[in-house]
């Protein structure tokens, strides 16, 4: 079994997939980290790498196995997906137990802990334990202090890393501390993986994927390159492609949420997001995101007055309640998820009877999740969204921030993309598998 195994999972790896997995197995490489472009093949490799290091364990072992990444969902994406749905791993699929969302997973009948790391508090998790081997998804997602600490916990003689990651700032402290510091760390690895790295793409593949990005993205996904955040953040963004007129708006699966930016000096927002069932260019049914309908109070209008949160939180219900779209449906918004800063003005509205949520304010990652979905226009916003329309062409870098290797934007005329980028990021778990079509002519 585990000889047809590797047989499968190694056969058709590219030149730079098998000088990979031929390196990470060599005594003395302890740090193994795979990092480049988007669909370079390198989390096919990792994940090939990992499963062969748990096969070959043998005995009881002296410490524990461990899958860490920045969140529970984003861990069953990248790593038990890419087992599931690559045909080049199917032999293993026999050998990994798993269910979604559960904190420990059986890999060659062993026990392997999964563990989400999505803010310094995570860091406790790992505290304490002894890690034999670890699989590290998206490593420059995980909180710095949660990522050293699972460093410090690999103190065996046999400890190994299989981690990934794309491109970042060039200051980002993985970037910093260890691809800068390689040659002082001869225990460390460095795998720089491009998309023609990946033998599965084909040509046609490789340049819808470049039409898909721009300016920092581009350079980050496609390039590979660690370069810092300069410029418009969505340099995408046109409207003639993500601008639809609400009265077009298609059938919809679900109104998934709507995301709140609070302010009292500054606009108060919100942003409903739904996924929708409709016509592709391609003349096949497909779903993708839309941004419908969007609440906003600006104290800062001529007409408009500074209202406490108990007042504004009054507003929102009154338009919450509303239809918000143009034919009649039951579909109602199932989150209303609230800047996380503003618990104040969640237990106003928890005090109207509706329930609310924190949303996830990890502004890196939400930022690029929202500009990925621009770019392949698998995320469109209806005219009923005027205050995201007018921000996101002027939404830039914060070029202080970079130099600190943060991703930050200027805090200018931002409330709207706020809502919105809460809402997408926070449901991402429900929308993600649902998304799928080719939304783009040129794609």
């Amino acid at each position: 079994m585990l000889a047809t195994a590797t047989e499968m999972g190694t056969a058709g790896l590219g030149r730079n997939q098998a000088r990979s997995l031929y390196a990470c197995r060599l005594p003395g490489a302890t740090f193994n980290l795979w990092e480049g472009s988007i669909r370079a093949g390198k989390t096919y490799v990792s994940v090939l790498a990992f499963l062969l290091h748990v096969s070959q364990l043998e005995g009881e072992l002296d410490g524990q196995l461990v899958i860490v990444g920045k969140n529970l969902g984003s861990i069953y994406r990248n790593f038990f997906q890419t087992i599931s749905s690559s045909a080049g791993l199917r032999a293993f699929r026999g050998a990994v137990k798993y269910r979604q969302n559960a904190p420990t997973a059986h890999i060659f009948g062993r026990e392997v802990q999964v563990i989400g790391i999505n803010d310094a508090r995570a860091e406790s998790k790992i505290r304490g334990m002894t890690i034999l081997a670890v699989y590290v998804d998206e490593a420059t997602v995980i909180e710095e202090t949660a990522f050293k600490q699972v460093l410090n916990r690999m103190s065996l003689e046999s400890s190994k890393m299989f981690a990934t990651t794309n491109p970042d700032s060039p200051a980002h402290w993985l970037k910093v501390d260890f691809i800068d510091q390689m040659r002082r760390l001869p225990d460390w690895r460095r795998f720089h993986f491009l998309m023609d790295d990946n033998p599965s793409l084909s040509e046609s593949v490789k340049a819808r994927l470049r039409s898909q990005y721009v300016g920092l993205w581009y350079r980050r996904q496609i390039l590979g390159e660690w370069v810092s955040a300069d410029g418009a953040i969505y340099g995408m963004w046109d409207p003639s492609r993500h601008v639809k007129p609400w009265g077009a708006t298609p059938s919809m699966h679900r109104l998934l949420g709507v995301g709140i930016d609070f302010g009292t000096n500054n606009p108060s927002t919100g942003l409903l997001l739904g996924i929708s069932k409709e016509k592709q260019p391609t003349g096949k049914y497909g779903s993708r995101l839309w941004l419908i309908d969007e609440w906003r109070h600006d104290a800062r209008g001529k007409k408009a007055a500074m209202l406490s949160p108990s007042q504004q939180a009054g507003l929102f219900r009154d338009w919450l309640y509303r239809d918000h779209l143009p034919y009649e449906s039951a579909l109602r918004p199932e989150f209303i998820i609230v800047d996380p800063a503003a618990s104040h003005f969640q237990k106003e509205l928890n005090l109207l009877d509706i329930p609310t949520a924190g949303g996830l304010n990890n502004v890196s990652y939400g930022i690029s999740t929202v500009a990925s979905l621009l770019s392949e226009e698998q995320l469109v916003v209806t005219d009923h969204c005027p205050g995201f329309i007018t921000e996101a062409p002027g939404y830039s870098w914060d070029s202080k921030a970079a130099l600190q290797g943060q991703d930050m934007p200027v805090k200018v005329n931002d409330h709207s993309l706020d809502g919105g980028r809460y809402v997408v990021a926070t449901t991402e778990t429900m929308w993600r598998p649902m998304l799928n079509g080719v939304w783009s002519l040129a794609a």
